[in-house]
């Protein structure tokens, strides 16, 4: 699914280029086009709109079909594989009769409440209020759910209070609230995402380890090659004056010779052709 996001100064540019997009049509013909509105009223002027923009050449009226309306709450369940159900009761239509309902049973209080003249208007506010505050700010409706009046971290003011014990009120009596499904989606879709960054740095670190393991191999040997052609410097400074002043060069050169080969066996080729030289320098004093 392409999420395309457009920007306009006005909502009628903003119908222009919807209708452009829902013209084009898509890969699988059955598949729907979804747009995200705020309000049952505004779904209802963009359909009317898009009738018309859509409606065939020479006529006023279309009809708009395959296109599923979403609201915010509802979309940011669905990015997160956490679609709420059509029936569920946090519906601002049904939640409206609930809230209705704990005022009425004096359960709840609310601020003007009491000797309204329309308190279904009221509590319709309340409702459209809270799936607000679920789609814009879950994380304090769920301070709320754990007994913290805050917003969402400083003390919420006293005015306000009273929408907090409202809402633990409706989810005693609705259950866990679509705001609670998804900020726990949401942190499981992060703790996989960074789970399967931390197994692509372990591997990386594992394939680092191993060419480091074997460059420490490597520099081992050479360290150990130098420190046998540091001994073997030494001793034949040591030995090979004596055996030089008693004329004895054969064994000089069968001396030398071994000790080239013994290097020969824990070193590369390059480092033979150091040896060599190494030697022929000392059969040369030697001599």
């Amino acid at each position: 699914m392409t999420l395309n996001i457009e920007l306009g100064a006005s909502a009628s540019a903003l119908v222009d280029r919807l209708a452009d997009r829902l013209r084009q049509p898509q890969a699988d013909p059955f598949a729907p086009d979804w747009v995200v509105v705020s309000t049952v009223g505004h779904r209802h002027w963009l359909t009317e709109e898009l009738g018309v923009r859509l409606a065939p050449t020479g006529s006023t009226e279309g009809i708009v079909t395959n296109v599923r309306f979403l609201f915010p709450n509802e979309f940011n369940l669905f990015a997160v594989g956490a679609q709420r159900p059509a029936d569920s009761p946090w519906d601002v239509s049904q939640l409206t009769w609930t809230i209705l309902g704990l005022l009425d049973d004096g359960v709840v209080s609310a601020p003007g409440f009491s000797g309204a003249t329309r308190p279904v208007t009221l509590a319709r506010r309340i409702a459209e209020l809270f799936d607000r505050y679920s789609v814009h700010r879950p994380e304090m409706l769920e301070a709320w759910r754990d007994g913290h009046a805050t917003d969402p971290d400083l003390p919420l003011a006293d005015e306000h209070r009273w929408q907090v014990s409202m809402w633990r009120a409706v989810r005693d009596r609705l259950g866990p609230a679509p705001a609670e499904a998804y900020l726990a989606a949401r942190r499981e879709a992060r703790w996989t995402e960074a789970a399967e960054s931390l197994a692509v740095a372990v591997r990386g670190l594992e394939r680092h380890q191993d060419a480091l393991a074997g460059q420490t191999s490597l520099l081992g040997e050479v360290v150990g090659a130098t420190r046998d052609i540091a001994t073997l410097e030494r001793a034949l400074d040591s030995n090979l004056a004596a055996l030089s002043a008693t004329g004895r060069f054969e064994e000089t050169l069968a001396t030398l010779a071994a000790a080239v080969q013994l290097l020969a066996a824990r070193t590369s080729t390059a480092d033979h052709r150091t040896v060599d030289l190494q030697a022929a320098r000392r059969v040369g004093k030697a001599a």
